[in-house]
């Protein structure tokens, strides 16, 4: 599928992007340069695809792929967050509720690019696929993440770096969450690993409203998590 290398490119990008911005508001263990390589050795590993992939599944292709967005995430992370951590990450919330705010706009920019894309038609499966992915069929979620990738190209041509890398993490954190209503695995992994985190940083978000902005089997299960406490 072409849009799996979309999102294994990205992938790179979020990973140097989120590395860097730690450098300089953390200077702990992510100033030691041999840490990062370890962790951007382990990234280039997972990017590279098994020419047996050829034989899975789409279910199982689209379970790597969501893996593999979560992982990147995961990986910068997993040394132990600091408030400022917390606070970048809010940012990257603000900008996806921006994304979402204003999302036709994008597949409006994505179409005037290029001449094949139904505009029309993506406008429907794309709010469906935003506030209800599960319930769309194999064929439109694969179109869905394609069209995606269309996106985040599109976000990629964005003049200012800082702002460009945001916007991208941004994207990739609307396919997360996207991946934790459509994959059990993901879900899972989600409320496990990735929760502890996530929730931490939503004090300190501007616009970005779990409700409002998250698919809404997903916003569900965030407000029963947060009614834990």
């Amino acid at each position: 599928m072409n849009g799996e290398i979309g999102v294994f490119l990205i992938g790179w990008v979020i990973l140097i992007a989120f590395l860097v911005i730690r450098h300089f508001v953390r200077k702990k263990d992510y100033s030691d340069v041999s840490h990062q390589q370890r962790v951007i050795d382990e990234i280039v590993r997972k990017r590279k695809t098994p020419a047996l992939d050829i034989f899975k599944s789409q279910k199982e292709k689209l379970n790597k792929r969501f893996n593999i967005a979560l992982d990147t995430f995961l990986s910068v992370v997993e040394s132990g967050p600091t408030s400022n951590d917390y606070k970048f990450f809010s940012i990257i919330l603000d900008r996806a509720s921006s994304i979402l705010d204003d999302y036709n706009t994008y597949l409006e920019e994505v179409a005037d690019v290029n001449k094949n894309f139904d505009l029309d038609r993506s406008i429907v499966l794309h709010k469906k696929g935003l506030e209800n992915p599960q319930k769309l069929s194999e064929k439109e979620l694969e179109q869905f993440i394609d069209e995606l990738d269309l996106i985040l190209k599109h976000l990629q041509g964005f003049p200012l770096q800082s702002y460009k890398e945001k916007m991208c993490m941004a994207l990739y954190v609307i396919f997360i969450n996207v991946g934790a209503v459509v994959d059990e695995d993901i879900k899972e992994k989600y409320f496990k690993v990735w929760w502890p985190f996530y929730k931490n940083s939503l004090p300190y978000c501007q616009d970005f409203k779990y409700k409002k902005h998250l698919p809404k089997e997903l916003g569900k299960l965030v407000e029963k998590e947060i009614l834990k406490k």
